[in-house]
């Protein structure tokens, strides 16, 4: 499934911004060390930005 093919729902939504989201929620997912909330801000704010796009 292509979400950002020509009507898809993150069409709209700069490539950058997904690869960004997709490393914090990777890290938060997998990485052995505590996910922090200062690393959880840039994560909601990214997340925010994909909602609201």
């Amino acid at each position: 499934m292509n979400l950002t093919s020509p009507g898809g729902v993150l069409a709209s939504v700069e490539p950058r911004i997904i690869h960004e989201l997709c490393d914090h929620y990777d890290h938060a997912r997998f990485h052995p060390m505590q996910f922090s909330a200062a690393q959880f801000t840039p994560y909601h704010s990214l997340l925010s930005r994909v909602l609201h796009w």
